[in-house]
């Protein structure tokens, strides 16, 4: 089962294929009912694009799931290490999750085991593993599943590194704005909103599109309010080619004594900056390779970027080597197209 599942993180699979597969060959070592499976932001640690299989799940209490899982303290992925159940960390008191309280009230939840993706340059997802009856995760179950973190970690961040592969006839992504309420119940959008979801979670023609994201930034901020965790609510996340988009929750403040209290939600094109941050995290360079890469999408020289950093031309080149073969580019122009968003060959 080792073996399947490092095949599949060594493999030519996307992200969605890759997560799937894995959740595959978990599976026959450590059985679940049902699984989420979250691409996060690697600093805010907000999630991006999630996996899911709830089966008997009612869609239309989503929201609310999601709420509570940001709200949830226990086994929260920002402080979790390793895998642990949700049995273990309450010592069988499940109650005391708002997570399960929600999920138990259309499923039976007989525990909850979870993981978090996180590595020196990020934190990118998080897993969690569901059985609906029988007996909760054991604890050589948990060890288990834990041994194979990093070596899915590493690997869930080299497929974000493929996100910033060239694209041809990228389409333009104009700004939106979405409007939530406390609950997350959706109480206005504007008409780039929809577009904008449905590029970041496909789905069919005929189906509404699923705001993931704008949900999950939005249960941030209301888990900051709460005091249950300090991220800022932001997240950066691909959007299909090599576009990628920036989502920001914030609190409208009321413009009328007794307008309902509503989160503002907005979604825009990521900025060079932004891009360059997860482009440099999810491909591993150092400080410094990151700052060299930051002065070459300025447009800066050998000679400049030596004198700007305080190194020799000679180190200058020697860190250009190890960004080339960490990114997977072999020119100073397909490097900088490619980080900065602007290749389409």
């Amino acid at each position: 089962m080792r073996e399947q599942i490092s095949a599949c993180c060594a493999g030519p699979l996307d992200d969605r294929a890759f997560r799937a597969a894995t959740l595959d060959a978990l599976g026959v070592a450590v059985p679940f009912d049902a699984y989420v499976w979250v691409l996060t932001d690697p600093v805010s640690a907000v999630g991006v694009s999630p996996l899911a299989y709830l089966p008997s799940f009612d869609m239309r209490r989503l929201p609310r799931l999601i709420r509570a899982k940001y709200a949830t303290a226990i086994n929260r992925w920002t402080t979790l290490h390793g895998c642990v159940s949700l049995v273990a960390a309450t010592k069988g008191r499940l109650s005391e999750s708002r997570l399960w309280r929600v999920g138990s009230e259309t499923l039976r939840v007989a525990d909850i085991a979870s993981m978090v993706l996180r590595d020196r340059h990020g934190c990118w997802g998080f897993v969690d593993l569901w059985r609906y009856d029988g007996r909760p995760f054991s604890d050589e179950e948990c060890a288990f599943a834990a041994t194979l973190l990093a070596m899915i970690t590493t690997a869930q961040r080299a497929r974000v590194a493929r996100m910033f592969e060239p694209a041809h006839d990228q389409p333009s992504i104009a700004p939106a704005l979405v409007l939530y309420d406390d609950d997350l119940n959706a109480v206005g959008e504007t008409p780039a909103a929809e577009p904008s979801f449905r590029r970041l979670l496909p789905t069919q023609s005929g189906d509404s599109p699923v705001p993931a994201a704008a949900l999950n930034v939005a249960a941030q901020l209301l888990a900051a309010e709460e005091g249950t965790d300090t991220s800022p609510a932001t997240s950066r996340v691909h959007a299909g080619g090599a576009a990628w988009l920036a989502l920001t929750a914030a609190r409208l403040q009321a413009g009328s004594p007794g307008m309902p209290p509503s989160v503002a939600v907005t979604i825009d094109p990521i900025t060079v900056a932004e891009r360059l941050d997860v482009f440099s995290r999810a491909t591993g360079l150092t400080t410094r390779e990151t700052d060299v890469l930051v002065e070459l999408s300025h447009g800066n020289s050998t000679r400049h970027i030596a004198r700007n950093l305080s190194i020799s031309e000679f180190t200058v080149q020697e860190h250009l080597k190890a960004i080339f073969a960490k990114s997977a580019t072999a020119s100073r122009a397909q490097l900088v197209a490619r980080a900065c968003g602007t290749a389409t060959t």
